[in-house]
């Protein structure tokens, strides 16, 4: 029994589909028959495969991310910093925190890899570089007893909430990793959801230190510390493997 034209163009496109998270719009448009596949309705197992590619990968983005941002440290300092404003300054200092981490994290994930490209940079390279980066300020979260403390600033939401704090050098090394391995689409959905995240656990900052307690928070903090150091000892050795895996083909 003969298939029709468009279900050939979609068994096309299931070979040229990239890795897990990233749909290569570009290419389908180059693929023949594209405009047929594009305007004929998509099957449902297409369907079905292109969802599970990208919550896999979501899933897999959204947690290293979820980690590094560590929204529950950061607390103590937010209530430290705001504990002479109303409850509308405090809201919108939260607003104005996580927008600001959310545009710099975006602006560091569009530009950073053009300027390792110029540079000379290679992912292998960026992910022991990245690697050291989170290994070591993991562990120096770990052995202090608490996030730095800055004094407050006319614009605290923006410094230290916004960055340093919630979108830091770990966060921005984590996001350029997780868009090699899991494409862009997966990583900044991940980074939406995380910064939703982060401005629920701001607004409601008040009730949950009451609930977990300044300890309880510190512990999940140095939860969340080793989970970060466990990943950058991974990114490290990923990147070893890939430099190591082309000197042979060299």
């Amino acid at each position: 029994m003969s298939i029709g034209k468009a279900e050939v163009v979609r068994r096309k496109a299931i070979k040229i589909m990239p890795h897990p998270g990233e749909f290569n719009l570009p290419a389908l448009h180059r693929a023949p028959g594209a405009r047929l596949l594009l305007r004929a309705p998509p099957s449902p197992s297409l369907m079905r495969r292109m969802i599970d590619q990208f919550l896999g990968a979501f899933v897999l983005a959204f947690l290293p991310l979820f980690v590094a941002i560590d929204a529950l440290g950061i607390i103590p300092i937010y209530i430290g910093l705001t504990e002479d404003m109303d409850e509308r300054g405090r809201r919108r200092v939260a607003r104005q925190a996580v927008l600001t981490a959310f545009a710099g994290s975006i602006a560091f994930t569009a530009g950073g890899s053009w300027i390792l490209r110029a540079i000379g940079v290679t992912l292998a390279d960026f992910k022991i570089a990245g690697g050291i980066v989170l290994l070591v300020l993991s562990v120096l979260d770990l052995v202090t007893l608490e996030k730095e403390r800055r004094k407050p600033l006319p614009s605290v939401g923006i410094v230290p909430l916004g960055m340093p704090l919630l979108a830091g050098p770990a966060v921005l090394t984590t996001l350029l990793i997780q868009i090699d391995a899991h494409g862009p689409l997966a990583t900044v959905t991940a980074l939406t959801a995380n910064m939703a995240i982060a401005w629920t656990v701001l607004r409601f900052a008040g009730w949950i230190h009451r609930m977990v307690g300044a300890e309880g928070a510190r512990a999940a903090s140095k939860i969340f510390g080793v989970i970060l150091a466990a990943f950058g000892v991974m990114m490290i050795r990923v990147g070893v493997a890939e430099i190591l895996a082309e000197s042979g083909r060299g």
